[in-house]
């Protein structure tokens, strides 16, 4: 599982990732995006994030935005674990920012496979770079440079006693 900012170099390295080992790779960015294009999906968020007294995300200004945002987090986790049950493959790249725990719960209901985290700690003012000089579409048109200020100021970064085997920390 790949963890850090929009614009950190997540991508990169899971397609390097990829490239080396095989397997496949799950994009946070496509799955939540998809979510969001489906009424459905959208229709079970509003209601989950409704039922949400106190929200876990903090990476937005409002208790409404940080509950959708946990609502969709929670039916992310849910894909992912759907996503990983039925692959055959024998490695599973999980590219996301991952910033908090909520989103990386579904590791624990995975005991039965080798869980490593990448935390890519790229700095924000190189993001935000990066940010400036990528031409954006789909959900990653949605990061400004506020937002990848105050993920950064909120991040929970991975660690073992979350349940993975190994957490290793790109600079």
């Amino acid at each position: 599982m790949l963890s850090g900012l929009p614009y950190s170099g997540k991508s990169t390295i899971a397609a390097a990732l990829k490239s080396e080992r095989g397997g496949v790779v799950l994009s946070r960015d496509e799955i939540v995006e998809a979510m969001l294009k489906d009424p459905v999906k959208q229709m079970i968020a509003k209601n989950l994030a409704e039922q949400i007294a106190e929200p876990v995300s903090r990476a937005r200004e409002t208790k409404e935005a940080n509950a959708m945002n946990d609502a969709l987090t929670v039916l992310y986790v849910n894909e992912m674990v759907e996503r990983i049950k039925v692959s055959d493959a024998n490695t599973i790249i999980c590219d996301g920012t991952h910033l908090q725990k909520l989103s990386r719960a579904f590791i624990q209901q995975l005991p039965e496979y080798r869980k490593i985290a990448i935390a890519v700690k790229t700095p924000a003012d190189v993001c935000i770079e990066r940010l400036s000089k990528s031409p954006s579409s789909g959900f990653r048109a949605t990061v400004t440079p506020e937002m990848i200020r105050k993920l950064d100021e909120v991040a929970e970064w991975p660690t073992v006693e979350e349940g993975f085997d190994e957490v290793i920390k790109k600079p």
